[in-house]
């Protein structure tokens, strides 16, 4: 009987947690009121479980041998928890018109700031 009591207030604890954890990632606020320590750890936790990545989404990015992947042309929607974008890829695979390709007047060169994405 003590075995399942313990056990009991593990899973407790453990659910606890978990919603916890749920609410400081939904209410960053809050989370910003806290100790420095606990901010780091949530946001450690953010960028190795819960953010996602559109490059390596399957309905957006693809496999390229030379350049490691592009993204897939047409258009597609990337939500994450902060917000949902459209974007609109060329032939090319980058984010930019059919038009731009025969004359392009700017060339950006970046990384997931010049993507529009950080």
């Amino acid at each position: 009987m003590t075995f399942l009591y313990i056990l009991l207030s593990i899973i407790i604890v453990l659910v606890i947690l978990e919603l916890a954890m749920l609410f400081f990632v939904r209410h960053p606020n809050v989370l910003r009121k806290l100790w420095r320590r606990l901010q780091n750890s949530m946001g450690y936790l953010y960028v190795q479980g819960e953010r996602k990545i559109m490059h390596f989404d399957e309905s957006a990015g693809q496999y390229h041998p030379e350049l490691s992947y592009t993204f897939k042309p047409g258009k597609f929607i990337f939500t994450e928890r902060e917000f949902s974008n459209i974007y609109f890829i060329n032939s090319l695979g980058v984010r930019d018109t059919e038009e731009a390709l025969t004359a392009p007047e700017i060339v950006i060169v970046g990384d997931s700031f010049a993507l529009g994405w950080g």
